[in-house]
């Protein structure tokens, strides 16, 4: 069995991975679909909801609400939709989800699913919010 720190590198690699093979296919993205958003909010799975109008980079996770860096910066997240997890656990690697928050999209790959997405932040909306 993997010590827990490898399983979460492991499943950072495979995500990075997959967003580069997406990438690298040119304008037609084959494992990458872009998403609508319905109010500002991304829905990921059933559990996992991201804000796509927050300055900061902000999840909606069964357990409440949870927020990181500014949006501005690049942050990978790894949950179980329940919790953030901090890299020194150990999951099964079929029930976690990568949200991996950039300036102007957020990407995610739900594993149990087998889903790979993306949301185009609003940014317009940023200084608004603000008001």
């Amino acid at each position: 069995m993997y010590a827990p720190r490898r399983l979460y590198i492991l499943v950072l690699l495979a995500a990075l991975f997959l967003l580069g093979q997406a990438s690298s296919m040119g304008s037609e993205k084959h494992f990458e679909k872009t998403f609508i958003s319905h109010g500002g909010i991304g829905v990921v799975t059933d559990k996992i909801s991201v804000s796509l109008r927050q300055p900061t980079n902000t999840l909606f996770l069964s357990s409440g609400k949870w927020q990181g860096a500014d949006s501005a910066q690049t942050q990978v997240i790894v949950t179980d939709g329940r919790q953030i997890l901090p890299e020194n656990t150990t999951h099964d690697c079929h029930t976690l989800c990568v949200i991996i928050f950039c300036p102007t999209e957020v990407h995610f790959i739900d594993y149990a699913s087998g889903t790979v997405g993306k949301y185009k932040r609003q940014t317009e909306f940023f200084n608004q919010s603000h008001r």
